[in-house]
């Protein structure tokens, strides 16, 4: 799940130590699988840092061989922090495109995808127009490539005509409101292209209106759900840092903030009229 290109560091040390003691037990895979309900395929991944245990897991791993009460409390305390990857912002832009190409691979794998986003139209809805405004505001460094990150958001957004999958979009009326530049017939284009998509079999669309808000998060997110034998997990992009988030107990919170404001939402053909309606008051 990670956007850079290897494993992070906590995840491979985690791996690293898991894999050093089933060799000091002198158990291969297969064995050490079969003795913590694990297949061997699965234990590989593990040992590759491409799997991450939930800590049972790993502790049952570590007893299993024989591990000291000090190596498993170092094994608790890296698999805690394994769960949460951060990212530095200024250790990815160098390679953005590679960025946008990694993200793109972390949605195809899944099958159910749903985004808050509380500033602006996620980007997988964004117009070209729109778009632009978006990532010179956001551009904070200035290090971004924008007509790289503009040409990934395309290939990207093709995924949208996918059927199989399934997305949901959650924003607040706010929203449809945010003049990029002050230009209306930016924001005009951008609401058709919301309300046309909306109506699609495979997008749920979901305006929270004004005032209702049952809770309030001051930041989006993105929540990468049903993907087969991978764990789901939710990314969220901050001002410095891009933090990948696994731990099961935290996936379910987002997961909860998510269905607590699609309950107070608009949606459907009702998300549509106020979208329409917005973009009306704006042609007006």
């Amino acid at each position: 799940m990670s956007i850079g290109k290897t494993p992070p560091l906590l995840r491979q040390q985690l791996a690293r130590e898991l894999s050093q003691l089933r060799s000091l037990a002198g158990l291969d895979q297969r064995e050490i699988g079969r003795r913590i309900n694990l297949s061997q395929p699965m234990v590989s991944r593990v040992e590759r840092a491409e799997k991450l245990l939930p800590l049972p897991k790993v502790l049952a791993w570590g007893q299993v061989c024989g591990a000291s009460q000090d190596v498993l409390d170092r094994l608790s305390a890296l698999t805690e922090a394994a769960f949460t990857q951060a990212e530095a912002w200024r250790a990815l832009m160098p390679a953005f495109s590679q960025l946008q190409d990694a993200v793109r691979a972390n949605e195809t794998t899944t099958r159910t995808l749903l985004y808050y986003s509380p500033t602006v139209v996620p980007g997988l809805l964004q117009t070209p127009t729109y778009a632009e405004h978006v990532l010179r505001l956001t551009n904070y460094t200035g290090q971004e490539d924008e007509a790289a990150a503009l040409a990934g958001r395309w290939r990207r957004q093709e995924a949208l005509s996918d059927r199989t999958r399934h997305f949901g979009f959650l924003l607040p009326e706010a929203v449809l409101r945010w003049l990029p530049a002050g230009r209306r017939e930016v924001l005009t284009a951008q609401l058709d292209r919301l309300a046309t998509v909306a109506e699609q079999d495979n997008v749920s669309l979901g305006v929270v209106r004004r005032g209702r808000e049952p809770v309030m998060p001051f930041h989006g997110f993105t929540v990468y759900a049903d993907r087969g034998e991978d764990d789901p997990f939710v990314t969220v992009e901050l001002v410095h840092t891009y933090l990948t988030v696994s731990h099961p107990a935290d996936v379910e919170l987002y997961r909860d903030i998510y269905r607590r404001l699609w309950s107070a939402a608009v949606i459907g053909p009702d998300a549509v009229n106020l979208i329409q309606g917005v973009a009306a008051e704006l042609r007006g």
